[in-house]
């Protein structure tokens, strides 16, 4: 899949934040370029979301490179982070990467 061009990829973005946001558990929700600067934020705090975005790209960068060790051929879909109070999901895609914090779901 290719690049989304400017407007292309805030409405994509728009449609996915919109999509995300139906869920109840949602806290926060950040999308970020490819060089892991924030496009579009529910974070109000600027300097929150440049830690976050640090953090988590950094996270991501790692991830990737793991597992082009592992297997050459294979690729990072998502990340999946859960503490005790939050879950945080790390999804890339080809021209944005979302990163998703809620209420960890309980599975019992």
């Amino acid at each position: 899949m290719e690049p989304l061009r400017s407007s292309d990829l805030i409405r994509y973005i728009d449609e996915c934040f919109a999509k995300i946001a139906e869920k109840n558990d949602i806290l926060q929700m950040i999308a970020l370029d490819e060089n892991y600067d924030p496009i579009r934020s529910t974070i109000p705090d600027k300097q929150i979301n440049l830690d976050y975005t640090g953090l988590f790209g950094s996270l991501l960068m790692k991830a990737r490179r793991a597992v082009k060790l592992i297997d050459s051929n294979d690729e990072l879909l998502e990340i999946r982070v859960r503490t005790q109070k939050h879950e945080t999901f790390i999804t890339p895609d080809t021209s944005v990467t979302f990163i998703t914090v809620q209420n960890p779901v309980d599975l019992n």
